[in-house]
């Protein structure tokens, strides 16, 4: 899996979350504390996310990290 594809999954993998969690895009933007066009670019995997803020998506979403990566 290239890092492209990895980031890709990552956003669709956080959309789905997101979705299934019954959230807007603006709602778990701001519960991150990002405006909601880094939460677009977030959703697909062209803005980079860090550990710390992976951490705050799950927390959000009411998911472990590891739920939200993609699988090698």
């Amino acid at each position: 899996m290239t890092e492209r594809d990895f980031n890709l999954q990552l956003g669709a993998n956080i959309r789905g979350a997101r979705k299934a969690a019954g959230l807007r895009s603006c709602e778990l933007a701001a519960a991150i504390g990002v405006w909601r066009s880094a939460m677009t670019r977030i959703e697909q995997g062209t803005l980079l996310l860090s550990i710390n803020r992976l951490r705050w998506v799950a927390a959000a979403l009411g998911v472990s990290e590891v739920a939200l990566l993609p699988q090698l």
